[in-house]
């Protein structure tokens, strides 16, 4: 076997030289330096900065950065992140990255600062294109729009983010994209990402026609559907034939040579003219030019007869919306209709009525996106669009926001209200101080106002006991407290004027049950004190009256609440329902044995509300395009599905009740407000509760209230109604044994609504 000896020979560098034939290894030089940065940014936001040094022999990659203004992550580094100053103008910021080997070497770039307003925020990024679909090599012209609150940045940087193609600009809109030269279909598809808010983008997909090598255009030829000559304002479609030889590309570019009218696409096979409102004779040249080859085209000629046009006139505007009810921070697309004769203007203006909440993305245009505010105690806001020929031509729409918290509340008999000054109102009865003024047992027939209450924000009211929420997210109470439904941690006792709430804070919405409250957290949790006779509290305890109070079980990310008569509903954030205390007549919806439950279950089959409401023995609950579920004991038709009379123990659909932006439900009927202002009620009507102007007979479907229009707010007692008007009237009917109407009299039902006597009170407004 044969022995490998390794050895180390060592080098000096005069023999490495002398093995170079003698000579030198030329010194590094650097040749330039390039940065890569997004060429805007806003006021306040980062992003990364990249520097590459180029050059000859070993050189060093290093350089030392500086800013004239704004933030640097550090001085050194081939990558850095910038920090925009704040601004309040479009502000440009130099940057520049010097070599660390050589310091004559240096590069600058400029970034565009953007002020954005405070508290801005970008929303969404939508993408547009002129054509879904390009041939090879040919461009299409791609636009950003960005939506958001509070002076937010329009900027967007571009991307792709699969397949292939070149874009114009990395940065601005619009931008062009040009399609990759291809034999075979691809589709390459485009990001727009806002440069306020990088989490916000719009995506764009483009799909490319391969047109193959050698591949030519010969002829575009144009036929029109029907045949001209047209008369004024009238249509034809026009339709275009690309012929060639190999895989030609069949796209067309449409457009308007000479004369005039309207072309209802740019680009595609067909496209349909309008011709113009002229009251001479005149004709219209339309030609389509290929899109792979420019140089050939086809044209036609439109002759258009004169037609002396009527005298325009608006008849009529409508508006829609996408939805009527929403959380806070949601929003709605508003749609305008103009009818009219003649050629009149489709243009309207909007404006958010009488000081609503929300705003609007635009005063003018036919859509326009309407923004919930980020907190709203029951707001119901009214919408105008008003037409810009005829400003006596407008139609409003009512939208509603958190329908929850309301300024009007009823009871068994009593009921309440806000006062514009954030004072109380209280009237009907009072035998067990329900009306908080300091006289038990003296019933009221017109409004009187609670001493010692300010900075009211919500009321509720229970069988015979009230409760009011303040704005710093405190609780008062008062009325009866046998069951320790007042929460003031004391002997249980009536108040005949308001008490705290024990270690209630931090409120945002309320509800009152026969003998239980609840209150709603900030943070999404619940709470509930006084009767849990049967688990109504949810808290999963003995079964024990609580006079202080405790957490609901399972209880977390609520936004709404609502109290029966022995049971409670809650509305979870993501538009699911919870249910928990008694269920004799499956008033809970959780579709199982019908068996009281003392904590939170699910309601089978209830998504996307927005809203929910709870009367004696069965629930209600709002969906967001307006819809309307019942379910529970169905004893006088009140789940107003027109079936037969049984117990539901899970969701239907109340009939013809749509657009629907707040609900109401209390002893054995229904209230629900319609974003047209208008109020539909079902159920019982023996004391006149449903203000159709009969008293007698339950209504198993919704009829409409008499006399009731432009209401803004609703709210039910046992036996009576109360609703209130955008001009501050109060209207109420239905029973008034205890002068609950608030009309001055007692004793005698109401079947259609009256006025309540408020004297110098004024409701506070949503």
């Amino acid at each position: 076997m044969k022995k490998i000896v390794w050895s180390i020979v060592t080098f000096t560098l005069a023999a490495i030289l002398s093995a170079c034939g003698g000579q030198t290894i030329p010194a590094p030089t650097i040749t330039g330096i390039s940065i890569t940065s997004d060429s805007s940014i806003s006021s306040g936001a980062s992003q990364f900065v990249f520097a590459e040094v180029s050059g000859t022999g070993a050189y060093d990659k290093g350089v030392t950065w500086t800013a004239s203004n704004g933030t640097l992550s550090k001085t050194t580094g081939s990558s850095v992140r910038f920090k925009a100053p704040t601004v309040t103008t479009n502000t440009n910021v130099t940057l520049t990255a010097k070599s660390t080997a050589d310091t004559s070497k240096s590069e600058q770039i400029i970034i565009e600062v953007i002020p954005v307003a405070v508290n801005s925020s970008v929303t969404a990024v939508t993408v547009t294109s002129d054509f879904a679909t390009v041939n090879a090599a040919s461009p299409a012209v791609l636009t950003s729009t960005v939506t958001g609150t509070n002076g937010f940045s329009l900027a967007v940087n571009w991307s792709i983010v699969s397949g292939s193609g070149t874009l114009s600009t990395v940065t601005g809109s619009p931008v062009t994209f040009t399609a990759p030269s291809l034999t075979t279909s691809s589709t390459t598809i485009i990001r727009a990402t806002s440069v306020q808010d990088s989490s916000k983008s719009g995506v764009i997909t483009i799909t490319n026609n391969p047109v193959a090598a050698g591949s030519s255009v010969t002829n575009v030829s144009l036929t029109t559907t029907p045949s001209t000559p047209l008369n004024a304002t009238a249509t034809t479609s026009i339709a275009a034939t690309v012929t060639g030889t190999g895989s030609i590309g069949t796209g067309v570019i449409w457009s308007i040579v000479s004369g005039s009218g309207t072309i209802s696409a740019a680009t595609g096979a067909t496209t349909t003219f309008t011709a113009p409102s002229l009251t001479t004779s005149s004709s219209t040249i339309i030609r389509a030019t290929s899109i792979q080859d420019p140089s050939k085209s086809g044209d036609v000629t439109i002759n258009i007869n004169a037609v002396v046009p009527p005298a325009s006139s608006i008849t009529a505007v409508s508006v829609s919306a996408s939805r009527v009810a929403m959380r806070e921070t949601e929003s709605s697309t508003l749609f305008a209709s103009v009818a009219g004769t003649g050629a009149f203007s489709n243009s309207v203006t909007w404006a958010i009525e009488n000081g609503g909440v929300g705003k609007l993305s635009s005063s003018t245009g036919n859509t326009v996106f309407y923004q919930a505010p980020p907190s709203s105690f029951g707001r119901v806001v009214r919408i105008t669009a008003t037409s810009v020929q005829d400003l006596s031509q407008k139609s409003t729409i009512f939208v509603s926001v958190n329908p929850m918290k309301a300024s009007i509340a009823g009871g068994t008999g009593h009921s309440l209200a806000i006062k514009s000054d954030g004072t109380l109102l209280s009237w009907g009865e009072d035998s067990n101080g329900q009306l908080g003024d300091d006289e038990p047992l003296v019933n009221k027939s017109t409004p009187v106002a609670i001493s010692d209450t300010k900075n009211i924000v919500a009321i509720a009211a229970g069988y015979t006991h009230s409760l009011a929420l303040q704005s710093d997210g405190t609780l008062l109470s008062w009325g009866r407290d046998n069951d320790g439904q007042l929460g003031d941690d004391t002997a249980p006792a009536d108040k005949h004027t308001p008490v705290s709430v024990s270690t209630a804070n931090n409120i945002i919405a309320i509800a009152a049950g026969g003998n239980t409250s609840f209150a709603l957290k900030s943070n999404g949790t619940l709470l509930s004190w006084g009767s849990d006779i049967i688990g109504q509290l949810g808290d999963d305890s003995t079964i024990a009256n609580k006079p202080t109070p405790v957490a609901v079980s399972g209880a977390n990310n609520i936004i709404a609440i609502a109290a029966g008569g022995l049971f409670a509903l809650a509305l979870k954030s993501d538009g699911t329902l919870l249910s928990w205390g008694q269920d004799t007549n499956g008033q809970l919806g959780d579709d199982s044995t019908i068996a009281n439950k003392p904590t939170p279950v699910p309601v089978s089959g209830a998504s996307d509300v927005i809203s929910i409401a709870a009367g004696s023995d069965f629930s209600l609950a709002i969906k967001s395009d307006g819809t309307l579920l019942s379910w529970g004991s169905d004893t006088e038709g009140k789940l107003g599905d027109d079936a037969t009379i049984a117990n539901k123990p899970t969701p239907v659909t109340v009939r013809g009740a749509n657009s629907i932006v707040a609900i109401a439900a209390s002893g054995n009927f229904s209230l629900a407000l319609k974003s047209d202002g208008t109020l539909l009620s079902w159920g019982s009507d023996f004391f006149g509760e449903l203000g159709d102007d009969t008293a007698s007979a339950s209504k198993p479907t919704p009829v409409p209230v008499s006399n009731a229009n432009n209401i803004v707010a609703i709210a039910a007692g046992s036996i009576h109604s109360l609703a209130l008007k955008s001009d501050g009237t109060l209207l109420s009917w239905g029973g008034n044994n205890r002068g609950q109407i608030g009309n001055g009299t007692t004793g005698f039902s109401t079947p259609t609504p009256v006025s309540v006597l408020l004297g110098t009170f004024t409701i506070r407004l949503p």
